[in-house]
């Protein structure tokens, strides 16, 4: 997901099933991770990045609204039981 903010780039990236990254302009400002259920993630910034008040929150919206983390994409495939080659036929 991307989205941009006062001129910045943000970008949240699915990095596991149950985590993704913040950049902001490429570079990196932390992972959210998320406990589930539909909750919105936590975040845990890089000790390097100078994460502003305004970043957190663009982050915290982001994966309220989008959640955090995906599933890799040969269990996709498995739960679609075939049905994505379908075009193919």
């Amino acid at each position: 997901m991307e989205a941009a903010h006062e001129g910045h780039a943000y970008r949240l990236v699915p990095r596991g099933e149950t985590f993704s990254r913040l950049s902001l302009d490429g570079v990196v400002l932390g992972d959210f991770t998320s406990p589930g259920h539909g909750r919105p993630g936590r975040a845990a910034w890089k000790p390097r990045a100078k994460v502003l008040p305004g970043d957190a929150a663009v982050g915290y919206v982001l994966t309220a609204a989008f959640g955090t983390g995906a599933k890799p994409l040969s269990d996709g495939l498995a739960e679609a039981d075939g049905s994505v080659f379908d075009i193919f036929s």
